[in-house]
């Protein structure tokens, strides 16, 4: 099959590094606002906007299915090439897409569906906000109803300047809701794979450590009881459920302190923290994505070592150059065997503060694993 991409980032890399390691038999492009995208280095990138409709239809017209490497697509250029194109199939679906962009109504879809959210409340005017504060007191937590992704479009509520840099930043009133701060015990997430036939299949449980909204550090599977690990199953699997169209997708949640679990949010595609599935699993979510949307069927989501640490490489503004970053790897390279530590590039060429620029699987049983991660941290990767 002739599978095209919407985006270019390291997902769609990841994602075409797949299709031309296991699957022969399908070919693969991508579209993206930018010629030099990250997957520009390795694949065939067309540089067309998500909101040009009839470059998007040109794109689709030698295509059998379309699927997409981040949320932040135009569904509207997207039902407009499938209604001009109409042998081509996309999944997942764009319904899917355009539910869990508006980050409100994917919290309203998820609680009339009887799954546990933070509580909110939608946010028009000062009355609103005066409700809201009584409702969640202080601190809580001001969203973007649109575009935020890794950490923006997120502000922490304490301070009166702290509404009033999120109304400048979301553009006022009209893209914000108010959430209830979560004291969470952890946080944690689930990679489910959905096939054609509305089949279900998860990866491990994850732990993740986020700062400021971006994820640092994933550790595969979660030492969870197993009351709690089979719950966080369960809700995941119901979560993604809901969804329509296959693929993979990523369902994070909060757990509390009591047990009780809360869904986050939703990313109907590959994910961050199920990158450790590269190396750490037969499959990982990329070869199991390109088998769910092709229609082949889903393969073993169990993974082949006992842990994996899974390190993100973010960027850092005083390393424009890389070479602090790359001294780090070279120190990781140089002291670890290339099947404990294995390093993932993205071939990025602007270092920006907090980019993600790679990661690293760590892997081996729960004490190596634990050394080795002690060991790549004192090199000061952040």
């Amino acid at each position: 099959m002739k599978i095209g991409v919407l985006g270019g980032g390291q997902l769609g890399k990841m994602m075409g590094d797949s299709c031309n390691k296991n699957f022969k038999k399908h070919t693969i492009k991508f579209l993206d606002p930018s010629r030099d995208a990250c997957v520009s280095r390795n694949f065939k990138v067309e540089p067309i906007q998500f909101n040009n409709y009839k470059g998007v239809s040109d794109f689709c017209k030698n295509i059998d299915v379309l699927t997409a490497e981040t949320e932040h697509i135009n569904v509207n250029t997207v039902k407009t090439a499938l209604k001009y194109n109409k042998n081509l199939i996309m999944h997942p679906k764009p319904e899917t897409f355009e539910l869990i962009q508006n980050k409100l109504y994917q919290k309203e879809f998820l609680y009339h569906n009887e799954i546990d959210v933070p509580r909110f409340f939608r946010i028009n005017d000062n009355i609103d906000i005066d409700y809201a504060r009584l409702k969640f007191g202080l601190p809580m937590v001001l969203k973007s109803i649109t575009g935020g992704y890794d950490g923006k479009g997120v502000y922490l509520y304490t301070h009166e300047e702290d509404l009033e840099a999120a109304k400048q930043s979301f553009g006022g009133y009209n893209n914000m809701f108010a959430e209830e701060k979560i004291s969470f015990e952890r946080e944690i997430s689930v990679i489910v794979i959905k096939d054609t036939n509305n089949n279900l299949y998860n990866y491990p449980v994850s732990t993740n450590i986020n700062i400021n909204g971006i994820c640092v550090l994933t550790e595969t599977p979660s030492d969870l009881d197993e009351i709690t690990y089979n719950n966080a199953v369960e809700i995941s699997r119901k979560t993604v459920s809901l969804f329509r169209g296959a693929g993979t997708y990523c369902v994070e949640m909060f757990l509390k302190s009591n047990g009780n679990i809360l869904v986050n949010e939703v990313a109907p595609r590959p994910h961050n923290t199920g990158h450790y599935t590269i190396d750490a699993c037969n499959n990982s979510q990329f070869d199991n994505h390109i088998r769910a949307i092709t229609g082949d069927s889903i393969l073993d989501t169990s993974m082949n070592v006992e842990k994996c640490f899974m390190l993100n490489i973010l960027g850092k503004t005083e390393d424009r150059d890389f070479k602090r970053t790359y001294r780090f790897l070279e120190e990781v390279q140089k002291y670890h065997d290339n099947d404990e530590c294995i390093i993932h590039w993205y071939g990025k060429t602007n270092n920006s503060y907090r980019r993600k620029l790679g990661h690293i699987n760590i892997l081996g049983t729960n004490e190596s694993s634990e050394k080795l991660l002690e060991h790549v941290l004192s090199k000061d990767v952040y």
